[in-house]
């Protein structure tokens, strides 16, 4: 088959993201699996040489593993980028989670059981791994057709009138040969699961009615509160439980067709009703007994014309006649006549390419004319909206290009800010153009095609999304200011480390560092430094100070390596020298360095004094303010990982040795731990000492600081307690609460149970505003909490948030 024509060099893509390289090798028909010689020869032709050596480090170093794929064999999930699949859900919940020849062969109720995805990803799964099963694997492998003929009986169990070959192929998005799938129909017949008439094919449904199954029950008191409680009619608490427990009880129904719809698309009764040929309590009935925890996908114009109308469980001239209802048509899409916000993306969304402000309200409005004249008056669009809509969250803007149309959502908000690190900047500021020019594959990979765009994005993270990093603020285009960090004041800082310097040399440091264009940083420093040049020279050296007898003083008493700004301040105080002297160009001339927080020695490596003061000490037991310290925490985070050290108590650090222990005694402990406890569960000290797991005798900081260099294990500390969780996703509060919680439970309740449990003191309103933010209900009125919203017939008492 063609399709598996070099199909192995894929497995690149398992060692280092390059899909760019791998289909530039496939198009110059170039093999991973050729020789070394033969295949630098080959990438020379075609790559630069940077690629050409990184294709060959990865070749090299992997080449055990690449021999032994052949075919699916072996190969990488990312064959599936092929296919329809984004890497966002490749890499979360495929890649080292399940093998390529598994998971294509894979039933659908088997997908999503064991990768535990919600239905929406779980379906796009199912489409990708379906067609690469058709493309990549031949028609007589008998998992092959095991597979496809489930799906067909699935097919067939969906529909509500025969289909004929043609539907079948269209409705399966059939790519294999025409004798399988004739093969396949002809067992589902022999198997009597589905009949032939002619060339119509029907499933034979040996599923009885809901209406049936509701009519056939034995129990009188268990029939009556199960009719009440699916038709919406009232029910005390005692009935309700007889009845979801009679409901879940039930047999398969015919209606258990229409699950798909319902646990995909966050549909109404009303609407379910109106594009289906279901009959009631149909909807009632999925809804309490297949409720779903994950968030659906919202019912628009847009779902209800694409992906709504493939369901085979939609009757398309139902569908048809409530569209026209409900909204009307504009750029390939449909658009409800009531959402002024939606046509306005959509208008958005039909420009090509750059578009202006002006362009936008002229296109807009003529659009509102045309399709809703009666609503001119209140959805016009001025200048005034026009600007405002720009941090909606789907249009980028750049000062030099225009606007565009470019969806930016929080996952993708938060995945850029992650990639970028911008965590790492405390106290400064920062151009865009700086994270710009630093990361263009990271540019290219989120589509970002100047710093503008890139500063236009970072505004809609904080003031759409209300991302948070280091207290940080978007100001003037195209600079962000974090923390305290004061621009005048850094650029002053700057000028006294470096003086005596040359106007452009320091203009080229300063745009190198901080990312200013070099023509406007030029003329900002000469308007609002100009005390500090003279004939093209930055300097600030007073020499009247350097000749004092304060400074002698002050050089007499500086004895340690190492000291913290503000003891250096406090030092000036106790000995009465003046607060002058506390100036960097000073303290260079007195053999120290300056950096963000404190000084050292000349002739120290900051990193390499901190890995030796963490050694050095049997006893140590720093001072907090370590902590703030940019490389003092990155030696001590490495020092961790690799276990040289264990952070015994808060800012107290031990050797394996100093504890009488070996670093394999202590990987044994952490890795028993993690053994134990089983994937996306939360635990910490406390909860193991609960459960007799682990010794209490080891601190919370203990086992943060044993178990971060393990992969499986993220954190999060609450209120200065940490909590873990083994999975490869982040751990957030929010689904820490939900994993504890159980329907009904008070806040106090919960509060109990994170210190019970947890040892974790949260007041009351720190956990309401948690839930708040994390998507689960709690009721004001009785304070008990919902992990999703109950039925508004049984709670109406209650006022949900």
């Amino acid at each position: 088959m063609k399709s598996l024509d070099l199909i192995e060099n894929w497995k690149l893509c398992d060692f280092r993201y390059c899909p760019q390289i791998v289909q530039m090798l496939i198009v110059h028909q170039i093999s991973v699996h050729w020789p070394d010689d033969k295949l630098a020869e080959a990438c020379r032709k075609v790559f630069t040489q940077p690629v050409c050596d990184e294709v060959m480090a990865l070749a090299r170093e992997h080449r055990s593993a690449i021999d032994q794929c052949q075919g699916i064999h072996g190969n990488s999930v990312y064959v599936l980028l092929n296919y329809g699949l984004t890497r966002p859900v490749i890499k979360e919940h495929l890649y080292g989670r399940a093998d390529l020849e598994d998971v294509l062969f894979m039933k659908q109720d088997e997908i999503m059981r064991t990768l535990h995805v919600s239905v929406y990803t779980g379906r796009k799964i199912i489409a990708a791994c379906r067609f690469a099963l058709h493309d990549l694997v031949e028609d007589d492998v008998k998992a092959k057709q095991d597979v496809l003929c489930d799906d067909l009986e699935i097919f067939f169990s969906s529909l509500d009138a025969p289909a004929d070959l043609q539907t079948i192929k269209e409705g399966m998005l059939w790519r294999s040969g025409d004798a399988l799938l004739n093969d396949l129909l002809n067992d589902l017949c022999d198997s009597r699961i589905i009949s032939r008439s002619g060339d119509q094919y029907q499933y034979i449904d040996k599923k009885p009615s809901l209406s049936t199954v509701l009519d056939q029950m034995e129990d009188e008191k268990e029939q009556k509160a199960a009719v009440r409680l699916l038709y919406g009619k009232s029910v005390s608490r005692h009935q309700e439980a007889i009845a979801r427990a009679a409901i879940f009880a039930l047999p398969p129904v015919a209606e258990d067709k229409y699950i798909d719809l319902i646990q995909t698309y966050d549909i109404s009764e009303t609407v379910f009703y109106q594009i289906t040929n279901a009959l009631e309590p149909t909807y009632r009935y999925l809804q309490i007994r297949y409720p779903v925890s994950e968030p659906k996908q919202p019912v628009t114009g847009r779902t209800l014309s694409g992906p709504i109308r493939q369901e085979r469980t939609v009757d398309l001239k139902k569908l048809q006649k409530y569209l026209e209802k409900e909204y009307f048509p504009y750029n390939e899409t449909w658009i409800s006549k009531e959402d002024r916000g939606e046509l306005l993306r959509e208008v958005c969304r039909s420009f090509d390419g750059y578009f202006s402000k002006e362009q936008l309200i002229q296109r807009f409005n003529d659009v509102v004319a045309k399709v809703r004249p009666e609503r001119m008056a209140q959805w016009r669009l001025d200048d005034f909206r026009a600007d405002r809509i720009s941090l909606r969250g789907y249009l980028v803007t750049s000062m030099k290009r225009g606007i565009r149309y470019r969806p930016v959502n929080a996952d993708f908000v938060q995945a850029l800010i992650d990639d970028l690190d911008i965590m790492k900047y405390r106290n400064t500021v920062l151009s865009a153009k700086k994270l710009f020019d630093e990361a263009p594959n990271i540019m290219e990979k989120y589509d970002i095609r100047d710093q503008y765009e890139l500063h236009s994005i970072l505004r809609i993270a904080k003031e759409t999304y209300a991302v948070e990093i280091n207290r940080w603020s978007i100001v003037h285009t195209p600079m962000i200011q974090f923390g305290s960090g004061d621009e005048d004041q850094i650029i002053e800082e700057e000028i006294r480390q470096l003086a005596p310097i040359s106007v452009q040399n320091f203009v080229r440091r300063m745009c190198r560092r901080y990312g200013y264009d070099t023509g406007t940083f030029t003329k900002y420093l000469y308007k609002n430094f100009s005390s500090y040049i003279h004939d093209r020279i930055l300097d600030c050296v007073d020499t009247a100070v350097m000749e004092s007898e304060d400074y002698q003083t002050f050089k007499g008493i500086l004895t340690e390596d190492f000291y913290f700004s503000e003891d250096v301040k406090k030092l000036l105080k106790e000995h009465d020298l003046p607060a002058s002297l506390n100036d960097p160009y000073v303290l260079r001339r007195l053999g120290y360095k300056c950096h963000s927080g404190y000084i050292l020695k000349d002739k120290y490596n900051g990193l390499q004094y901190f890995r030796q003061r963490i050694l050095d000490d049997p006893d140590l037991v720093l001072s907090p303010k370590y902590n703030r310290i940019w490389s003092f925490a990155s030696v001590a985070n490495q020092m961790e990982q690799n276990l040289e050290i264990v952070e015994v108590d808060r800012n107290e650090y031990r050797t394996p040795a100093q504890l009488g222990l070996r670093k394999k005694e202590l990987r044994t402990f952490a890795r028993n731990v993690i053994n134990y406890v089983e994937a996306d569960t939360y635990f910490n000290d406390a909860s193991l000492a609960a459960d007799r797991i682990a010794q209490s005798a080891y601190s919370n900081t203990f086992y943060k600081s044993l178990l971060k260099s393990d992969p499986q294990i993220r954190s999060i500390s609450i209120n200065h307690v940490w909590v873990f969780k083994k999975s490869k996703k982040d751990a957030s509060i929010g689904e820490f609460l939900r994993s504890i919680i159980v329907d009904r439970m008070t806040i106090s309740g919960l509060c109990t149970v994170l210190k019970e449990r947890f040892d974790i003191d949260m007041e009351k309103g720190e956990v309401m505003r948690a839930l708040r933010q994390s998507g689960i209900y709690y009721s004001a009125d009785t304070e008990r909490i919902y992990r999703q919203r109950p039925p508004e017939t049984t709670y109406a008492q209650e006022r949900l948030f």
